[in-house]
């Protein structure tokens, strides 16, 4: 079997486990490599589920010689990550040749394919300290997704603590060209509500001019259980990255590029029954980007390019639990996207020019499944 993911036709056929799984699992059984949700949306044993799926958790990724979460995914068979290279750079995903906007990537479901990267999800916004388990389906059979004929990679953060006590852990390091990577965490529990909480910050002076990068990232996550059969959930990230791109000192010209992510989600689980599981979330996903250019020193050209993507989408599914071996899942996604971009200009000989796109588009997605085992 290779150290880089396991196919789920590997799986277990250990009759011994149970076939159904409980209404609320517990998290050694969530969060392990023998569940996934992403086939089909719903929690299933990973031995149950036909497609072509790919299950990576947190106590394998540790010991790969990767970093950063495109680093992990750039040591999955079958998929091919490209990377600028900079702190904070862009860093995209083909699985099985497709192309890049071909696959669409999840955090915790929350979309992440805006419209002003072309629907290229950028995995450099996405700190892999919060990642807890990542699931692949590769080719086709992704389409319960939406658009996504390449494959899904979905983001499973890490769960909110189960103690009253809180667990803590930070990292302190330093090195050449002013580097300096710091990082902190904490989770516990509040009453009866759960939370965890990172937050990162990065930065180095680089080893030429208008090559100083910095990178600040931060995640809340937190849960509370409403009686016996509802349990509320809510999370927010952010990542921010600014870095110098190029200078030419023969001809005093500098870029800059500015990247900022926002997304979050907030929704409620209801399970009235043994049989029955209903969920609801709010989700938005927002990604600004700029990039400057000038000549040095009189400023005789300015130029900035910037693009802000927006996207606000109501998820809702229902599972029915028919017989041990019989499970409808239905739901629909509907969601709108505001895209804005602009271009302004300064030149000392002909004044400044302005340019501005705005526009917005709708997306909605119904799904079904019928699932028969034996």
């Amino acid at each position: 079997v290779s150290p880089y993911g396991r196919p789920l036709a590997l799986a277990s056929n250990d009759s011994s486990e149970s076939e159904v799984l409980p209404r609320r699992p517990p998290l050694e059984i969530l969060y392990s490599d023998q569940t996934v949700q992403t086939a089909s949306r719903t929690l299933q044993y990973r031995k149950r589920v036909p497609d072509q799926v790919t299950v990576i958790t947190r106590e394998e990724f540790e010991n790969w010689p990767a970093r950063d979460l495109d680093e992990v995914l750039g040591l999955v068979n079958g998929i091919v990550v490209r990377n600028d290279g900079l702190l904070g750079q862009n860093a995209t995903a083909q699985i099985q040749g497709s192309k890049a906007q071909e696959v669409r990537v999840l955090v915790d479901g929350i979309p992440f394919n805006p419209t002003s990267t072309g629907g290229i999800a950028d995995l450099s916004q996405i700190p892999l300290d919060i990642v807890e388990k990542i699931e692949i389906i590769k080719g086709a059979s992704s389409s319960v997704w939406g658009s996504a004929l390449g494959g899904v990679i979905n983001i499973i953060t890490k769960p909110v603590g189960r103690k009253t006590l809180p667990t803590a852990e930070g990292t302190f390091s330093w090195g050449e060209f002013g580097i300096q990577q710091n990082h902190g965490e904490v989770s516990g529990k509040a009453g009866d509500a759960g939370y965890y909480v990172f937050g990162s910050k990065a930065k180095a002076e680089g080893f030429r001019p208008n090559s100083k990068e910095f990178e600040d990232r931060a995640f809340l996550k937190g849960e509370l259980p409403v009686g016996e059969t509802v349990k509320t959930h809510a999370s927010f990230g952010y990542s921010g990255s600014e870095n110098g791109e190029f200078e030419f000192p023969l001809s005093n010209s500098h870029f800059r590029r500015k990247v900022y992510s926002r997304y979050g989600s907030a929704g409620l689980q209801w399970d009235p029954s043994d049989t029955w599981h209903h969920e609801a979330a709010y989700k938005i996903s927002e990604r600004r980007f700029r990039r400057d250019f000038r000549l040095l020193p009189n400023a005789d050209l300015f130029r900035y390019t910037k693009a802000r993507s927006f996207v606000q989408e109501v998820s809702t599914q229902s599972v029915w639990n028919l017989t041990e071996n019989q499970t409808i899942v239905a739901g629909a996604d509907v969601g709108v996207e505001l895209l804005q971009s602009a271009i302004f200009q300064f030149l000392t000989t002909n004044g400044t020019t302005l340019s501005e796109v705005g526009k917005s588009n709708t997306r909605q997605g119904y799904f079904t499944n019928y699932q028969l085992t034996w």
